[in-house]
């Protein structure tokens, strides 16, 4: 009679038993994001599995920022649907903007997902935290060019209203990107 949560039986594409779940208690509809996909499902299987927590009344406002980072790594086309019924793109572009490169297979793959949550589902590059930190501020501080140069090319600020310490120039320097701070000042950034 054990189970496990629902998040459990997504990861791993088992409609079947959150079909059964659901069932009985519909209650549990916002319990079935989860934190990962396994490698054996498929990007339909998932989708057919949200879709069937979206009938039984799932959002995604509230949602764990790191589940639907992770479902806009694996199956972008999800999060469309899930951006639908609540999900945030801003806070995406802002927490993968600033997320440790071994969560992403290559540089190019971490761009695609930027480019596509700004361009296909409307992220801000200017968005904030509750601290000031900006998409392009987390690139900075990380060394990411690849995403430097993209925020810059899409109006990114490189003088954000913010305390010094969360700003791109203070970051890139701070952690030693001096080829990041070099393109910051070229476009703006107060010295």
């Amino acid at each position: 009679g054990g189970t496990m949560e629902l998040l459990v039986y997504s990861m791993a594409h088992r409609i079947d038993v959150i079909a059964e779940v659901l069932k009985l208690k519909p209650s549990l509809a916002d319990a079935v994001l989860p934190p990962g996909w396994d490698d054996g499902g498929s990007e339909e299987v998932a989708t057919d599995i949200m879709r069937l927590a979206i009938r039984y009344g799932a959002r995604f406002e509230n949602a764990s920022a790191w589940n639907l980072r992770w479902t806009v790594a694996r199956y972008p086309s999800l999060f469309k649907l899930l951006q639908e019924h609540g999900a945030d793109p801003h806070v995406q572009v802002l927490q993968i903007a600033g997320a440790q490169p071994r969560r992403w297979r290559d540089a190019d793959h971490h761009l695609r997902t930027i480019r596509f949550l700004v361009e296909e589902c409307g992220g801000d590059v200017n968005t904030r935290d509750d601290e000031g930190f900006t998409p392009l501020a987390h690139a900075a501080r990380e060394g990411y060019a690849h995403l430097v140069d993209y925020f810059l090319a899409r109006g990114a600020e490189v003088n954000p209203e913010a305390p010094d310490w969360a700003k791109p120039l203070y970051l890139a320097r701070r952690n030693g990107h001096a080829a990041i701070a070099e393109s910051l000042l070229r476009h703006g950034a107060a010295d």
